[in-house]
């Protein structure tokens, strides 16, 4: 957590066996900070808290002070998040939780004041002098809810179907998105909706808000973690590949089901700001996170209406923009028991005009990449890799674009040859175990290569991470735990929720029902169908955060086709053939011949030849080959009709 060339007077321990023992052996609670190094709340923390005399003499003498990353152990991230909403009602991070020696929570606290805090934690080491056994038993109990809670599943609750109407009901109609307060990018839903074709105008709606508001960098590009707001002004001012990875993915799909340029413009941006600010020095490898260090919220990314006329020169920009003398950027400080609102005059460009201003911008960003403020956080966790793979393939596919396929190559051998069966690489060594969330990322990863190219390499990667991870992390009954063992935990939490970004075991569930058409394995449809079920039935049906679990039961309780390409070396328009093969009825699945494991019954009789060329096939009774991507339309259509 500490970036390199920082000292801090604070014993802090790591996370393990050495931080347990030692509050064992000297009876104190555990005073854990979990937080993640883009988030501007710790940055904070770090200067103002970790650096205070009251502070530093009194958890050094009273308690076990640690540090974790919660990019570097997500599950137990997850673990005392859940207690921290349990506890306190609210979560976010940082959150600094008082453990017993016995790991279980006694209190939460989030970002604070030095003075407020100290007085907590001066009454809480009050409590624990004065009768440890009470406090022990008390936070037991929390434990064992929690234990509870994040490892078993409601068996009272009926089999259900996806419930678009529970995920309408969180739609938020008039400003997109989902939820009435701070907008998130829930893309699991987003991608659903897209797939389920009903709910067209939303999901436009949704798309614009979020490439043209405030959570777009317009100026360097890329997509911040989200807004504060509802409609999409203010943005948090960090960067996460993950998140920046998963929309890049949703428009470029979005630009081939909507036959939107502007969503193809946005993924393209997106795409070029990943490689350029994530991937740079790395040699295949994306780095993780860009945090905002500065001495006020976005000092980086804002401009006062003075600087940006200056700047941009372009007096039309500040208009097509919503660059004002007041600004749209405020400062929230606690008076007392009242917040006081200060109007900075800074903003943050949005595109309200119809032009792009594109000189202007230019002129902006090199202006801007001489401030300091931000900070780039180079560690490679696999589950992003596998996002980041998966969104360069997939553009490669839908945009036909050679360029991103090579990027997706050359990280899809970093994800092999250096991440291995790790959870993340940092200065260079492996660190960490494989969770699920690795697991089931890297698999679509590897399958996203494979549609992509069709070799036999990537569809073996991606059988064997998806049985690795399924042998590991399977509860036996359909769903997925987030870890292999409960090792330093006090729950094996299972995961199905999109939170933050989509459940990994939806993921897995949909990567294993390709799997189950490509190699011709029914067991592996069965598998893929039980995981459906099971998260459907811990969500009730989905909703907001059941997104791609509801995308995974769509696929496989829908008719399957599968559409078969055999391009010619030269052909120049495999984007029409994929356009033409579009189709949002059906679970469609896409397999480029020539992968020696591939399905007898699907790949019999059907070899590459000089001509480009397409069979349609339904539940892998295949029809005659289209010739051209006209006949390939033609042919789907019909089968609708039947």
């Amino acid at each position: 957590m500490i970036r390199s060339g920082e000292t801090t007077a604070v014993n802090w321990l790591p996370w393990g066996h050495e931080a347990f023992g030692k509050a064992r052996e000297e009876n104190k609670l555990l005073f854990v900070s979990i937080g993640y190094p883009a988030c501007r709340g710790l940055v904070l923390l770090e200067r103002e808290l970790f650096w205070d005399t009251a502070f530093i003499e009194l958890v050094n003498s009273r308690f076990v002070p640690v540090r974790m990353d919660r990019e570097m152990l997500p599950a137990t991230d997850f673990v005392y998040m859940t207690a921290a909403m349990a506890i306190r009602k609210e979560g976010g991070w940082p959150n600094n939780m008082f453990l017993t020696p016995s790991l279980d929570p006694v209190l939460s606290v989030g970002y604070g004041k030095p003075p407020d805090i100290v007085k907590v934690m001066n009454d809480v080491d009050a409590l624990w002098l004065k009768s440890d056994s009470t406090v022990r038993t008390h936070a037991a109990h929390v434990g064992k809810v929690i234990k509870i809670h994040l490892e078993t599943v409601d068996k009272a609750r009926e089999e259900k179907d996806p419930d678009l109407e529970k995920l309408r009901s969180s739609m938020d109609i008039k400003q997109g998105g989902f939820g009435a307060e701070a907008k998130f990018p829930m893309v699991g839903a987003m991608e659903f909706l897209l797939m389920e074709s009903n709910d067209d105008g939303f999901v436009k709606l949704t798309l614009d808000k979020m490439s043209r508001g405030g959570m777009f960098d317009h100026v360097g590009g890329g997509f911040f973690r989200c807004t504060v707001d509802r409609n999409w002004g203010k943005p948090q001012f960090e960067k996460l590949l993950c998140d920046n990875a998963l929309l890049a993915s949703l428009y470029s799909q979005a630009a081939l089901a909507l036959d939107d340029g502007d969503y193809e413009f946005t993924a393209r941006k997106t795409l070029e700001f990943i490689e350029r600010e994530f991937g740079s020095g790395l040699d295949g490898g994306f780095a993780g996170s860009i945090g905002d260090d500065g001495a006020e919220d976005g000092e980086y990314y804002t401009w006062s209406m003075e600087e940006a006329r200056k700047v941009a020169q372009d007096d039309q920009f500040l208009e097509e923009y919503g660059i004002t003398e007041k600004g749209d950027i405020s400062l929230i400080e606690e008076a007392g028991s009242i917040p006081k609102i200060t109007q900075t005059g800074k903003s943050i460009p949005r595109r309200i005009g119809v032009t792009l201003r594109a000189e202007a911008l230019a002129r902006m960003k090199k202006a801007r990449e001489a401030r300091r403020g931000i900070f780039l956080d180079g560690k490679v966790i696999a589950a992003w890799q596998g996002m980041a793979i998966s969104a360069f393939a997939r553009a490669a596919v839908t945009l036909d674009d050679s360029h991103y396929l090579a990027v997706a190559l050359r990280a899809g051998e970093f994800a092999i040859q250096t991440i291995g069966w790790s959870h993340c690489v940092s200065d260079g060594k492996r660190e960490g175990r494989i969770n699920l969330e690795d697991g089931a990322y890297l698999a679509m990863a590897y399958w996203d290569l494979f549609e992509a190219t069709g070799e036999e390499k990537w569809l073996a990667a991606c059988r064997d991470m998806t049985d690795a991870s399924k042998e590991k992390f399977a509860t036996g009954d359909g769903g997925y735990f987030m870890v292999e063992n409960s090792e330093g935990l006090i729950a094996r939490p299972r995961n199905y929720e999109d939170q933050p970004y989509p459940s990994a075991a939806a993921v897995l569930g949909r990567v294993d029902w390709r799997l189950s058409i490509a190699l011709g394995r029914t067991e592996r449809a069965k598998d893929a169908a039980d995981t459906a079920i099971n998260l459907l039935l811990s969500l009730n049906g989905g909703g907001m955060l059941g997104g791609e679990a509801m995308s995974l039961h769509r696929e496989v309780f829908s008719p399957t086709v599968e559409i078969l390409y055999s391009f010619a070396e030269n052909e120049l328009d495999k984007r029409r053939w994929v356009q033409s093969g579009h189709h949002r009825k059906w679970g469609t699945v896409r397999i480029p011949l020539g992968a020696v494991s591939l399905n007898r019954v699907l790949s019999f009789g059907r070899k590459q030849t000089e001509v480009s060329r397409a069979f349609v096939c339904f539940n892998s009774s295949c029809d005659v080959p289209a010739r051209s991507p006209d006949e390939l339309e033609t042919m789907l259509d019909k089968l609708e009709t039947e």
